[in-house]
Parts: structure tokens; sequence; C-alpha cells
């Protein structure tokens, strides 16, 4: 059956795309894709089918394409049920929230939708989950999910600040929490939590950019940049809980996520750009 299902996700990524594919996927979902998978991800099954379910689960919605509401309410009957069961192997957990964030973020047409998602993710990356240690791996999927499922939602409850029914935004909430990520000594949480902030901090000056009448945009955001990137610099270049080896290498990653940033502010001010009032 694993065999099954590595042969199928393979029909699928190589034989299925374009619109020809997509309307056979439509048409064997309901009677093949949908039944084995739904059966490979039961309790008896192997964590190697488990898995291999998830990853089918994960590109049928890819090749689906939007407006697919049915489909996200289908899979994520089942895939949540996976993903909150601590007793299955990491990888399937990770597996299941992976394939249920790209179903919402592909198929949804509710922008509204992933919230309860969002929400799932937030409390899957938390050190514990129902009462049990969260290894990194998975927490580290976890953010990976909700900086993909944050794009879908409006700048103002990602990172506004009392927001009119709603309190602060998303983003706001879980920065205790991003900043315990920071601190952890595995890479790929770090990294995971890294991006996740990075796009809060987009969030912020896109909001702000029409707080603040008659200040240029480009300067501000090269001014708020400069702030951030000496806090992590420093963060990383003297944080007590690593080594040097590791240190450099947390650095290093950070200046690769900002360096097309960097580049692309020194060019705004080179051209010009920042004092000119229009493009065209």
């Amino acid at each position: 059956r694993e065999q099954g299902l590595r042969t199928l996700f393979k029909a699928i990524t190589q034989y299925a795309c374009g619109e020809a594919g997509q309307e056979i996927i439509q048409d064997r979902l309901e009677d093949v894709i949908l039944p084995i998978c739904f059966n490979g991800i039961r309790g008896g099954a192997s964590p190697a089918e488990q898995y291999a379910s998830c990853r089918v689960l994960e590109a049928t919605s890819i090749l689906l394409g939007g407006n697919n509401d049915d489909y996200c309410e289908r899979v994520s009957q089942k895939l949540v049920l996976v993903v909150k069961m601590t007793q299955r192997a990491v990888q399937v957990r990770g597996a299941a929230l992976k394939a249920l964030s790209m179903a919402y973020f592909v198929c949804s047409s509710n922008v509204g939708s992933s919230d309860r998602i969002l929400d799932l993710c937030e409390q899957v990356c938390a050190p514990e989950y129902r009462g049990e240690e969260v290894p990194a791996s998975l927490r580290a999927t976890a953010l990976d999910c909700w900086a993909l499922l944050s794009t879908t939602i409006e700048d103002v409850y990602l990172a506004g600040s009392d927001v009119a029914g709603n309190g602060d935004g998303r983003g706001l909430v879980i920065l205790p929490l991003l900043s315990d990520c920071l601190n952890s000594t595995n890479l790929d949480l770090r990294c995971a939590a890294g991006e996740c902030v990075a796009l809060i901090h987009e969030a912020r000056l896109d909001l702000g950019i029409e707080e603040d009448e008659g200040e240029n945009a480009s300067e501000r955001r090269y001014r708020r940049g400069e702030s951030i990137i000496a806090v992590v610099w420093r963060n990383c270049r003297f944080g007590k809980r690593f080594g040097k080896r590791v240190c450099r290498l947390h650095s290093l990653i950070f200046i690769l996520h900002i360096e097309y940033c960097i580049n692309f502010l020194i060019m705004v001010r080179i051209l010009g750009w920042d004092r000119m009032g229009s493009l065209n």
C-alpha cells in the first residue's frame, strides 16, 4: 500500500499537470484519491504509509487549485485529528500539517477559513501541546505553515495593534513565542521563527506607510531596517547560549535572508527613488 501511494504521488506530480491533469484529478478525487489517502492515514497503518498519504493530499491540493472549499473541509476532518494525536510519528504529524495548510492556502476561497488552521499551528509550535513536549522539528514545521497561511490574511489582523473586535494581531500575540524559538539550539526552528518575524515586520511596515504622513516611505523602511539588523546581529554575535561556530552560522543565515533587502535599499538611495514622487 505504501508503494501504491508513492506511485500515486508520482502520477499526480509528474503526469497530471495542466488542465487535462486537473480534470482527471477532479474526476478521480472522490472514488480513488481521497479513499486511498484516508485509508492510509488511519491509526492502524504504518508511519510510512501515513506519511505517503499526507504527501499525496498535499500534491493533490496544489493541482486542484482554488474554489475547492468542500475539499478543504473533507481533508481537514481527517488531517486535524492526525496532527492532534501526540502518539503519531513526528514526521507524520508534520506532513499532515503541511497537507492541511496547503489545502487551505491553495484551495480555499474563504479568506477567514484559515483562522482555525492558524490556531492549530500556534498550538503545535508551543513548547508543550496536550501535556507533552513538542519536538523541535514539528515546531519548526508548524511555524513554516503559520508563515504560509499568514499571507492569506490582512496585514492589520497579522500585525495591527488594538484592532477593533480582535485586539492585537496574530503576529504580535505570538512574538514572545517567536522570541523563545529564536533562542533555540535547533537551527530549523530558529530559521522558521526568523521568517515569521520578518513577515510580521513587513506587515508592520506596510501598515505604517499610511500612518506616518509627510515622511518618505523608503527612508522609514531603511531606518527601521537598520535598527532591526543591529538588534538581531547583536543577538547572533553575542548570544550566550551558542558557541562561536553556531553563532556564525546563525549570523550567516540571517544575512542571507536580508541581503536582498539591503541591496534594494542601497539601490533606492543611489538612484534617488526615495526623493521622487513617482517613477512614471
